[in-house]
């Protein structure tokens, strides 16, 4: 069926009535919601039969305005299907979750039409806007600890409604359509075709009253335009729902599977974070762990900290998190991505690295955006990398996505030595990583610990007889660091960059020994990395991901350098991410972290000076 030129017929037809009555109408965004609706397959349970439902309505349809046919038999099943489509509505507004609990229709219970009109009447609440203004948008609400304010009846103390139809008005009070008093009050107004509608549904229950063939259109249009206005009214709920359904469909599963094997081992040891809101001294500061203040905050937060104060675990643990959600129940949950912004190109945006994680097209992840099915975690503002202009427009694009999407649950991290222009560019609240406190160093020795008491004891005996460095082990990298080494020699380094050595040396003995890997040369290895960390910081200045070719390329150019024999510069990367001292994301290397970087840049310097 050729929907397209449908659209059109019926536009020539009714248009002028309904853009007289409401000239912003859009009547081609309303009918091809109209079709999306007649297909939508409904999943929890009914009590209504909407089976046929579709055929009644598309063959009509097709009959009137394109073939030209007025079939006086086809038009009556028509309107006596109005009932039939509001209920689909209806049940569409409830799989989505749209229509308050309270408000909601008994599925075992056989219910007329006006129920369900009822309760299409309370879709929409009226919030509390600034200077106590109604609105009808909860993206401009204004919130108390988090949520939305809606107005009240003073006298019922009920939630208040934009309302469809005025809720004194009574469908029963009506009988016939050309009545006078019906006529003249709602003359040029949607109401009249609404109040039509359902008394031609009515008449179709009985023996309806011999008309011509025009009477007969025109009671088809009323019909027809009863059901767009309904659909205009709705049509931001409506489009969502559609929207969520079409998404759905697609496969995510693939993805989710893979986020939670990635994190999962070093989420078994994740521990929660005190977290401390940066705030001018006229604003309420709140603190606590970031599990709690989420929804304080409407999933909308950027958090500092230091470097290895634990912002990607963090970001990673919420991601696994919302993995398990998602496998548990994906029709309720939010699908979690988090981008390293480290690993962008200059001319890659996030939403091309969402489409890339996700293997979707861009399309779908502005769909995604626009229907409040995404949890974004952005991970390293100050990892961009590039130069001024290309960092620009990559915290631009962050604050439109911000701006654009005010529903969108999205979560920034950053380090504490921020400037300015970022520190003013995002509008949403901000959080400072605080120190970890005893409780924390407890918990993470425990786990760390495997939870073997004997070994918590000792670990903790140690870390507590090192007052001098005290304040690095309040860092969650270098705590964790520090426990290993402790299990190892019963003894800690008392400064950091000879903690990561001692920890990497750890790694790589451990590798060799356990492995009895006759290639591995510990000297080699940490060489040929404090050379790449060397070359990456003279180009770059941080941190910065390179491609697998480049980076393979510095390894080599460092073995000619100092005459190392029989080597592999694939061997040498894939030991180093296999054992977490650097980072691999598709074709692109990094440093496990920015103190790992610095260690290997300095221990480059030792080489030099030798």
């Amino acid at each position: 069926m050729d929907w397209e030129l449908i659209k059109q017929n019926i536009s020539k037809e009714i248009g002028a009535t309904i853009n007289t009555i409401d000239p912003a109408f859009d009547i081609d965004a309303c009918l091809t919601l109209y079709y999306k609706i007649l297909n939508f397959q409904i999943s929890i349970p009914t009590k209504n039969d909407l089976n046929g439902l579709e055929q009644v309505i598309t063959e009509t349809i097709k009959e009137i305005y394109v073939d030209g046919l007025s079939k006086e038999t086809s038009i009556g099943l028509f309107c006596k299907n109005f009932e039939q489509f509001i209920k689909k509505i209806y049940y569409i507004l409830e799989e989505g979750e749209f229509i308050d609990e309270k408000n909601r229709l008994d599925p075992n219970k056989l219910q007329a039409l006006t129920p369900f009109l009822d309760s299409l009447n309370k879709i929409r609440p009226i919030y509390i806007g600034e200077k106590n203004s109604e609105v009808y948008d909860i993206e401009i609400a204004k919130l108390k600890d988090g949520v939305p304010l809606f107005k009240v009846n003073k006298d019922t103390g009920l939630k208040m409604y934009k309302r469809l139809y005025p809720s004194s008005l009574n469908f029963d009070s009506y009988s016939d359509l050309n009545d006078k008093t019906l006529n003249d009050k709602y003359q040029s107004t949607f109401l009249l075709h609404l109040i039509k509608a359902v008394i031609l549904k009515n008449e179709q229950s009985h023996q309806a009253p011999n008309r011509s063939r025009l009477e007969n259109l025109g009671n088809l249009s009323s019909t027809l335009i009863a059901e767009l206005w309904i659909i205009n009214f709705l049509k931001k709920e409506l489009s969502i729902i559609i929207k969520k359904d079409n998404y759905k469909k697609k496969d995510f599963d693939d993805y989710i599977n893979t986020e939670i094997n990635r994190v999962k081992k070093q989420n078994s040891k994740f521990v929660s974070l005190n977290l401390k809101q940066l705030s001018d001294k006229s604003s309420k500061i709140n603190s606590g762990f970031i599990e709690d203040l989420l929804p304080l905050n409407r999933n909308r937060m950027r958090i500092l900290g230091q470097g290895g104060s634990g912002k990607t675990t963090t970001l990673e643990f919420l991601v696994y998190r919302d993995s398990i959600k998602w496998k548990e129940n994906p029709t309720s949950s939010k699908i979690p991505v988090i981008i390293a912004l480290a690993n962008l190109s200059a001319t890659q945006t996030i939403i091309d690295s969402i489409a890339k994680k996700l293997n979707i097209g861009l399309e779908d992840v502005e769909e995604l955006l626009e229907t409040n099915e995404l949890n974004l975690f952005l991970d390293g503002l100050n990892e961009i990398v590039e130069n001024r202009e290309s960092k620009k427009r990559k915290l631009q694009e962050i604050a439109n996505i911000i701006e654009e999407y005010p529903d969108l649950s999205i979560i920034l991290t950053d380090r504490f030595e921020f400037d300015s222009y970022q520190n003013n560019m995002f509008n949403i609240p901000t959080y400072i990583i605080q120190k970890l406190d005893k409780s924390q160093i407890n918990e993470f020795v425990e786990k760390y610990c495997n939870y073997s008491s004997e070994q918590t004891t000792l670990v903790l005996e140690v870390i507590n007889s090192k007052s001098r460095i005290h304040e690095l082990l309040m860092r969650p990298l270098i705590l964790t660091r520090a426990i290993e080494i402790i299990k190892i020699d019963n003894d800690l380094p008392e400064k950091e960059g000879q903690i990561i050595e001692k920890f990497i040396d750890i790694l790589l003995r451990r590798e060799k020994d356990e492995k009895k890997d006759p290639l591995l040369n510990i000297n080699s290895f940490k060489l040929l990395l404090s050379f790449a960390a060397n070359e990456i910081y003279h180009k770059h200045r941080t941190n910065a991901s390179i491609h697998e070719f480049s980076f393979n390329k510095m390894l080599v150019e460092g073995a000619e350098k100092y005459g190392l024999e029989k080597f592999n510069a694939g061997y040498i990367s894939r030991i180093g991410y296999e054992l977490d001292i650097l980072l691999k994301s598709d074709d692109l290397f990094q440093f496990y972290h920015q103190s790992y970087f610095e260690f290997f840049c300095s221990n480059y310097l030792k080489y030099e000076i030798r």
